[in-house]
Formats: C-alpha cells, sequence, structure tokens
C-alpha cells in the first residue's frame, strides 16, 4: 500500500482447463452462423406479449413434475405462449442415440441437446417449462453455457444444495401453491431484465 493505492502483483504459470469451453464454443459459433428471418426478437415479443425463457422445475420431490405441468398450465391460462416438455418425452426422442447409463459423457451429451432444443423454442418466443430429475451443478452450468444469454431459471423443491440463483420450494408444497410463488418469481425476474433492456 502506497497512500491509499493498492498494489499487487503475480506471474501466471499456466492456464487450468475450462470444462464448458467446448460448449460455450459451440454456442458462439451457433450464434455467429445464426440465419435470421425477417421478424425479430422484438417483433415477436410484441406480438406474444412475452419474451422466452426456458424454465427448469427440478429437485428431488415427487410432486417435481406435476408441478411443471402445473405451471405451463397456469402461465397459458393467463394468456402466456408456453410448452411444456418432459425429458422422458426428450429422452425417447431427440436423445434416443445417446446411451442411457448415466455416464458423464451421456449425461454431457443430454444437457447439450436439450439447452440446443431450449435454444430454438427461447428464440421463437415460448416460455419453456422442463421438469428435469435432481440436476447438478455441471449439467446446470452446461445447460447456461449451451443457452448463452437466452433468460433460464431454476426451480428447486425438495431437500439438497440447488445451483445458485434457484429458487428454492418445499418438497411439501403442493403443487398449486408453488405455481403461485413460481408465478410472483418470474414476474420479478422478468420486470428485472426489462430495468437492463436497450430502449427500442
Amino acid at each position: 500500500m502506497d497512500g491509499y493505492d493498492i498494489a499487487g502483483g503475480g506471474l501466471i504459470r499456466r492456464v487450468l482447463p475450462d470444462p464448458l469451453d467446448d460448449a460455450r464454443r459451440g454456442a458462439m459459433q451457433r450464434n455467429l452462423r445464426w440465419e435470421r428471418g425477417h421478424v425479430g426478437a422484438e417483433a415477436r415479443a410484441e406480438r406474444l406479449g412475452q419474451r422466452g425463457r426456458l424454465i427448469v422445475v427440478s429437485g428431488p420431490s415427487p410432486t417435481r413434475k406435476e408441478t411443471a405441468k402445473a405451471l405451463e398450465a397456469r402461465l397459458f391460462a393467463t394468456g402466456c405462449t408456453t410448452y411444456y416438455m418432459g425429458l422422458a418425452s426428450f429422452v425417447h426422442g431427440v436423445d434416443r442415440d445417446v446411451p442411457h447409463d448415466r455416464s458423464r459423457e451421456a449425461q454431457a451429451e443430454h444437457f447439450r441437446r436439450l439447452g440446443e432444443v431450449a435454444h430454438l423454442l427461447v428464440d421463437a418466443g415460448l416460455l419453456l417449462v422442463v421438469s428435469a430429475d435432481t440436476i447438478g451443478l455441471e449439467e446446470w452450468a452446461l445447460l447456461r453455457a449451451v443457452l448463452g444469454s437466452d433468460p433460464v431459471s431454476l426451480v428447486w423443491i425438495g431437500d439438497g444444495e440447488p445451483p445458485a440463483n434457484a429458487l428454492r420450494l418445499e418438497q411439501e408444497a403442493p403443487p398449486n401453491a408453488a405455481v403461485g410463488r413460481i408465478m410472483g418469481w418470474l414476474s420479478e425476474a422478468e420486470s428485472a431484465a426489462a430495468a437492463t433492456r436497450p430502449m427500442s
């Protein structure tokens, strides 16, 4: 310390590998080569009255799937364009050629593909609600890397340690009560995002 200035120094001896480097590079390449139509995100948001978002409902609670379906129904009832995707549908469709052995490689490919499908639907302006078995930190980080700047929210129902910034609900929360809390949380998230969006 010299007066009130803080100074420091150091040497970089090696670069640590980034396990998400491939996913980030893939998403960057995809976005650079993305062929857009004549309808932009602003026009789509104005027509739909919403912006696309991926909402993942996860955690060890047995009510997770029913809560996700109830959320889709409530969003739809309020006029939102929404879609529920259970991972069983995804695994036996888009993912049918990926081994179901829960190996690290299979899980990584599974979440990479989920991220790509979610990117398409979020880009189209949908509120995509996905029910996922207990999602780990690695899977969540990979999904976020593939989605890039696409809005994504995680709802965690039950015990355990969720990834950062998740809305955490009690395991015993009945689906309808949980949906009320989720709707309020999503509304706050959209208000915060709107405040940081450039004026058009």
